[in-house]
């Protein structure tokens, strides 16, 4: 998508979760895509405590001020309708590490998603 595409979408909603996914989402706020909605796995527990820490994805959308979605999964009709209800024209998914449910009428945006992985050696 290029910068004149972003001015034709009504909206974007991104799902990554760690520090590779965050600089994707960069690369899209800068562009001046409009993000409506970031999905980020449910902080998980690390270091010595073991207390939950945010994913890079989360702490990049708290620091712009995203609407940030950490459901623990995405198969519930519940979290589906919320998806649905952004009424996003695209999705970009990279690393987001959950399963994505397959494909319902209107839980897709309308003009597809964008899967972006990190390259392998």
């Amino acid at each position: 998508m290029t910068a004149t595409t972003s001015r034709k979408l009504s909206g974007l909603v991104y799902m990554g979760t760690p520090a590779f996914a965050a600089t994707i989402l960069v690369a899209l706020i800068e562009a001046g895509y409009r993000i409506l909605a970031v999905y980020t796995q449910p902080p998980r527990p690390a270091g010595r405590g073991h207390r939950p820490q945010p994913s890079p994805v989360q702490l990049l959308a708290a620091q712009h001020r995203l609407t940030l979605r950490s459901p623990i999964n995405l198969r519930t009709p519940e979290a589906q309708a919320a998806f649905a209800e952004l009424g996003a024209d695209a999705a970009v998914v990279a690393a987001y590490g959950l399963i994505l449910p397959g494909c319902r009428a209107g839980a897709v945006p309308p003009r597809s998603s964008a899967r972006c992985s990190p390259e392998t050696p």
